[in-house]
């Protein structure tokens, strides 16, 4: 019979310690972090955007609000019929 080996544990960054503290400073229940409205829910939501926004930038080659400087012109906005005339 083998044994799984564990996975070394890997400290914490020092300035993620101080911005989880900084984030639970309000904390008083459950809720207040898994509740409907909880800070890792907020957490997972603002990450997700912001790792979308960061995908869109590098595949379309600019800025939200950037100028279109890509040769096939893709742009955030608007939208093109898909089907067939």
């Amino acid at each position: 019979m083998t044994e799984a080996k564990r996975s070394k544990r890997v400290k914490p960054d020092p300035e993620l310690l101080k911005l989880a503290d900084a984030l639970l400073v309000n904390y008083r229940k459950p809720e207040d972090l898994i509740g409907e409205n909880g800070l890792l829910k907020q957490l997972t939501k603002m990450l997700v955007e912001r790792a979308l926004e960061t995908e869109m930038t590098e595949h379309l080659g600019h800025d939200k609000s950037g100028a279109v400087t890509n040769g096939t012109s893709n742009t955030r906005n608007g939208h093109k019929s898909m089907g067939s005339d």
